[in-house]
């Protein structure tokens, strides 16, 4: 599937927008000074490239990009769950969009929970409401340079499920249900790349 826009979260330095800018026109969100300037600095002479220096959680995400995107990156995870539920209010009736999001272990096993599970809970609800979640990686501790003291998974959030019309009245999915970015290690890098090959 052709992406017209990619919208990588948290790029950190760059080792994924290495890969992904080859071929694709990428927009970069990263809340860090530093590494803003220096990823424009970096591709300063890059006709597909774009970075805005903005916190992702205060960012308008549905005022990024044209067209079929895809949202990318590997979200922290204190504020992963917060980021996914602004992407689903956004696009949760748009077919047009794909989100893939590593994630930590336990906030991935959560989306994943079936119901009567103690993980099961209105956020997951929202979530597989509107999205078939497809989990395809798994990566250990030993996956990483340096090691996290977390395990992650790397999900997937296809187009949006056809619902019935009467769910997109809503202007916002919460009126409907009111219930390690810069040292990333090769194997890191391989594996986001490769799952976004391979849902292409």
């Amino acid at each position: 599937v052709h992406h017209d826009s990619i919208i990588e979260i948290g790029p950190g330095l760059g080792a994924i927008t290495e890969e992904l800018i080859k071929n694709n026109n990428i927009i970069c969100i990263e809340k860090d000074i530093k590494l803003f300037s220096y990823l424009k600095d970096k591709y300063k002479e890059s006709q597909n490239f774009s970075i805005i220096n903005e916190d992702v959680l205060k960012c308008d995400l549905s005022s990024l990009g044209s067209g079929k995107k895809l949202f990318f990156g590997n979200l922290p995870y204190n504020i992963g769950t917060k980021i996914i539920g602004n992407f689903t209010d956004s696009f949760f009736s748009d077919i047009n969009v794909t989100g893939i999001f590593m994630l930590q272990k336990e906030v991935g096993e959560k989306i994943l929970s079936d119901k009567g599970s103690k993980l099961y809970n209105g956020f997951v609800v929202k979530i597989q409401t509107f999205y078939n979640v497809k989990n395809v990686i798994s990566l250990n501790e030993s996956d990483f340079w340096p090691q996290p003291n977390i395990n992650q998974l790397v999900q997937v959030l296809p187009d949006p499920k056809k619902l019935s019309k009467i769910w997109f009245l809503s202007k916002s999915t919460e009126d409907v249900f009111r219930l390690p970015a810069p040292n990333q290690s090769a194997y890191q890098k391989t594996s986001l790349v490769h799952t976004y090959q391979k849902v292409s």
